[in-house]
């Protein structure tokens, strides 16, 4: 039988049931099984995400210059224009793909965020949100 996991409503503590896919709501005889840990809480399935990213699709990338068909293409062009540059400049040069949303590997602090919205303010133009 397959493992589910439950959590219990009452004290949050995680569960895992070996059931069967029909016993969807964790019950034995009928009655619904209660948590072990608080003795009595109900316990509701967890239903975790599996981990899925979409493709890079086909573009024109400013940074690469050029047309590129997704991640692997690009981290290949980068691999090129790094030794291209060190070549031609003689410093080490290492261009990798970077993630805009990943704040915390950009620098980017909720300090320097709300910074940046006070000299909007002062300045007169319209505010960006904050993301939470």
């Amino acid at each position: 039988m397959p493992a589910y996991e439950y959590r219990c409503i009452e004290c949050q503590t995680p569960t895992t049931i070996n059931t069967s896919i029909s016993n969807f709501s964790a019950t034995f005889a009928g009655k619904p099984l209660a948590c072990d840990a608080c003795m009595g809480g109900e316990l509701r399935r967890v239903y975790t995400p599996l981990p899925f990213t979409l493709p890079m699709p086909d573009h024109f990338n400013v940074s690469a210059g050029q047309h590129v068909s997704g991640e692997h293409h690009l981290r290949e062009v980068f691999k090129r224009k790094s030794e291209e540059a060190t070549n031609r400049l003689g410093v080490e040069h290492n261009f990798q793909p970077i993630d805009l949303r990943d704040h915390e590997a950009l620098g980017v602090t909720r300090e320097g965020l709300e910074e940046d919205v006070a000299r909007r303010h002062d300045a007169g133009l319209p505010p960006i949100p904050i993301p939470e």
